[in-house]
């Protein structure tokens, strides 16, 4: 699964997974204020038939999790496939 992090002016961005237009993003904690991240930052789920990508800005222990929960996801998705 495709993953990568960057600081950018003092703030850790983190994704995961992967994503198409047309997905959902849902934001699970946090807010945005002026179209930019808030005091705290965010976590975001990239949605569409499930959660195909995570993103977060600041919040490292709700990505973890969420990317342990995609990465579950996928290898049962890979372990489904292999069964059809």
């Amino acid at each position: 699964m495709p993953y990568f992090w960057s600081d950018q002016n003092r703030a850790r961005i983190q994704f995961a997974g992967r994503h198409r237009d047309g997905d959902t993003v849902r934001i699970t904690e946090g807010e945005l204020s002026d179209g930019a991240p808030a005091e705290g930052g965010f976590p975001a789920r990239y949605e569409r038939d499930g959660t195909t990508a995570v993103v977060a800005v600041d919040r490292p222990c709700p990505f973890m999790r969420a990317r342990r929960e995609l990465a579950r996801g996928a290898g049962e998705g890979r372990a489904q496939s292999a069964l059809r």
